[in-house]
């Protein structure tokens, strides 16, 4: 499993400072999709801070909603089929889900930056990567092309491309699949945004390249002092580099806390399964991974009361029949009826013992 505190890593919650202050809070969250066969809820009710400084994780199986999430923050849920049905995103005293088009764009790349999940069609195949970079700045900024070129090269050496004078006038198609992350990122800094969003930003990359992706973002956090949000499926990634980890399943929250709470004390049925499914160097030999049974519900019908409770062996009556709020309980929050012994005794079954 995943630590925190055994890895030569940067640890960031151990010891980490206090959090800085609220860049973004959402509340109560609510996007769905109007399609042939029905409503897809594919948001519901999910809430959190953005702190300057710190990485909040969002994690979960596939079609959970972590993109979509983020996408409506940023007013790029595809219309009109998808549209926001509830809450709020407060930044900088305005709430984001209400802007219109041309406020959420003076926001979008300046004030929040995006990587996406795939660099190779993110990036305009014929056009060349330091063109892209100086569209970015100068569609926000009144500044001459030769010095949005200048910028764009110490963008491209900051994220320690070589050769960026050569590479500036490069096509996206003769760069690696690491080099142009690198791109991208170095997009997204362009023009110092307060928050950045990753969504995936290590898949499809090797783990030498990705290590040094994840050392890349760290360290220009630290250097600019942004709040970051991190969506990802990789718990050795949450583990290394979160501050906050929220866990999502249907389009709903079900548990959220620090890393060292999560993956050390786990409350919810979900985040057991997530958790055993990763093999661990302290795992018995021949010992098989936990895996969760069934499939994630479909989100034209999800499943009344606890939408994990067809899929959880520790469900319970009731579980079928009322949904669990996100409340406090121990050290952080979950979403589960079973009490804190029960969740206790759960996680040592599902989990095994571990040192603390």
């Amino acid at each position: 499993m995943p630590s925190t505190r055994d890895s030569g890593e940067r640890m960031p919650v151990t010891g980490a400072p206090p959090p800085g202050s609220c860049l973004l809070e959402v509340e109560g969250l609510g996007v769905q999709f109007q399609t042939p066969s029905g409503i897809v809820r594919a948001v519901d009710g999910v809430g959190f801070c953005v702190y300057s400084g710190r990485t909040l994780a969002i994690v979960g199986e596939s079609g959970s909603g972590k993109t979509v999430t983020v996408l409506s923050l940023l007013g790029l849920i595809p219309r009109p089929s998808g549209r926001i049905v509830g809450g709020r995103a407060l930044f900088r005293e305005a709430d984001l889900l209400t802007l219109r088009s041309e406020e959420i764009r003076s926001i979008r790349g300046r004030e929040i930056a995006m990587i996406f999940q795939d660099p190779l069609t993110a990036l305009n195949p014929v056009q060349k990567v330091g063109s892209q970079i100086i569209e970015m700045i100068r569609a926000h900024e009144r500044v001459s092309r030769r010095a949005a070129r200048a910028r764009a090269i110490e963008l491209l050496r900051l994220v320690g491309i070589p050769s960026p004078e050569q590479r500036v006038y490069g096509y996206p198609h003769e760069f690696s699949g690491g080099m142009r992350q690198r791109v991208m990122i170095a997009m997204a800094l362009s023009l110092q945004p307060s928050i950045l969003i990753a969504d995936e930003p290590s898949t499809a990359l090797d783990v030498t390249v990705q290590a040094q992706i994840l050392e890349l973002l760290a360290r220009l956090q630290d250097e600019f002092g942004m709040g970051m949000i991190l969506i990802t499926h990789d718990l050795g990634v949450v583990a290394r580099v979160a501050h906050e980890i929220l866990v999502m399943y249907a389009g709903r929250m079900v548990e959220r806390g620090s890393p060292d709470e999560l993956f050390f004390a786990p409350r919810h049925p979900y985040t057991w399964g997530l958790l055993g499914s990763v093999p661990r160097l302290d795992r018995r030999s021949g010992e098989r991974l936990v895996s969760i049974p069934g499939m994630p519900p479909s989100l034209l019908h999800v499943p009344p009361g606890c939408p994990f409770h067809p899929r959880c062996g520790f469900r319970f009556e009731g579980c079928d029949r009322e949904r669990p709020d996100l409340e406090w309980r121990g050290e952080h929050e979950d979403a589960c009826f079973l009490t804190l012994e029960q969740k206790e005794a759960g996680e040592r079954q599902v989990l095994g013992a571990r040192g603390r």
